[in-house]
């Protein structure tokens, strides 16, 4: 299920608020990321945006440990040891955005999903799985989809996605 974010709500301006939020978090953690040598980081699983929970490597470098990834190869964390204590404290004060922030603006209360966003232009897509608006996710109730969203059709979708190579 694709729903296009109506410009003229409140909510759209709360949503690119969120994104030049991400955007210069993701900057700062990128700094890091490339300052240490890694190959690319990763966030938190309840993060939308900002902080680091673990840098890639080809192999691990000394001083740190296996992130805990299990499914995930390559994942490496800095040990807390005095070596690693600035570097420590500057992945400490990354700011964040929890996805709670995000799914507050949806009014979407699910703690077993979160929805996607997708960026055209200046269009916002949010990204959902269908059931979620059928039937209830684990122990959550259905989603009532708010009004500022609208549900795209198959060649809206298309449209939008692809106005952006044109």
């Amino acid at each position: 299920m694709k729903l296009l974010v109506d410009k003229s709500a409140p909510e759209y301006q709360q949503l690119i608020s969120l994104l030049d939020k991400r955007i210069a978090y993701d900057q700062e953690a990128n700094k890091i990321t490339k300052e240490v040598g890694a190959k690319a980081h990763t966030i938190g699983i309840d993060c939308f945006a900002g902080g680091i929970s673990a840098f890639q490597f080809d192999s691990k470098p000394d001083g740190y440990r296996n992130s805990g990834y299990r499914s995930r190869t390559n994942l490496y964390f800095p040990k807390k040891i005095k070596a690693n204590k600035e570097l420590l404290e500057r992945i400490a004060a990354l700011p964040k955005i929890r996805k709670t922030e995000f799914k507050a603006i949806l009014n979407f209360d699910s703690i077993f999903a979160c929805p996607g966003l997708e960026v055209h232009k200046r269009d916002i897509i949010i990204t959902a799985n269908e059931k979620w608006v059928t039937e209830a996710v684990g122990y959550d109730d259905k989603w009532e989809v708010p009004d500022f969203l609208r549900q795209l059709t198959v060649v809206e979708y298309q449209y939008l996605t692809n106005k952006q190579a044109s």
